[in-house]
């Protein structure tokens, strides 16, 4: 299941589609009430939600971070 915080929804999106993506993400009901493939749905959502990220590049403090992370907790591969 994977919630969706409020903020990130379009408003345009009808009360539907908010309270369909509050509880659970049914990306093909979505798909199905816009006329679009819900892969095409979802990939649209992460980029919404993903332009709310920081971008550029990590600062001094961020780079030793995640090296202090990754002594604590090592390098296990992608676990993305």
């Amino acid at each position: 299941m994977e919630l969706v915080p409020q903020h990130v929804i379009p408003s345009h999106w009808s009360t539907r589609l908010k309270v369909m993506t509050a509880v659970q993400t049914n990306w093909r009901a979505i798909g199905e009430e816009l006329g679009r493939v819900p892969q095409d749905c979802r990939n649209k959502y992460k980029l919404i939600r993903e332009s709310k990220l920081k971008k550029g590049p990590f600062t001094v403090e961020e780079d030793a971070l995640i090296c202090q992370r990754v002594e604590e907790w090592g390098d296990k591969g992608n676990g993305l």
